[in-house]
């Protein structure tokens, strides 16, 4: 658990670093300016374990995923994964078309009427 902890701290972070770059640079970045990002990062936070591909950061900025995060174990969310995983599956069986935005409000449902909610949303 540790190391999966570090490497998600890792990638979380050179993917915010790297947004951050893009955004203040607006016009096309030099070709290794990702890689360079990868090792001050690894760096910086002393984690050299995990290889980085540079398409990963690149697809979590396209998929707007900058920040991930798995919930589960001893996390308070654990809860609901059986009942959203066996809701979402049913309506799947059943030929519904269920996209991002479907299976976040049932989330959210989920966490509003086990009382977990705490004023925030998945």
């Amino acid at each position: 658990p540790e190391a999966k902890r570090r490497r998600e701290r890792l990638y979380n972070e050179i993917t915010l670093r790297y947004k951050r770059f893009k955004d203040a640079n607006p016009k096309r970045i030099q070709e290794d300016t990702l890689g360079r990002i990868i090792r001050e990062t690894m760096d910086d936070l002393d984690i050299h374990e995990f290889e980085v591909v540079p398409g990963s950061i690149r697809g979590r900025l396209k998929r707007k995923s900058l920040h991930v995060q798995k919930l589960g174990g001893t996390d308070r969310y654990h809860e609901l994964d059986g009942p959203l995983v066996a809701t979402l599956n049913g309506w799947l069986a059943r030929g519904v078309s269920v996209t991002r935005a479907d299976g976040l409000n049932l989330a959210n449902t989920l966490l509003r009427g086990n009382d977990l909610g705490d004023g925030n949303e998945v």
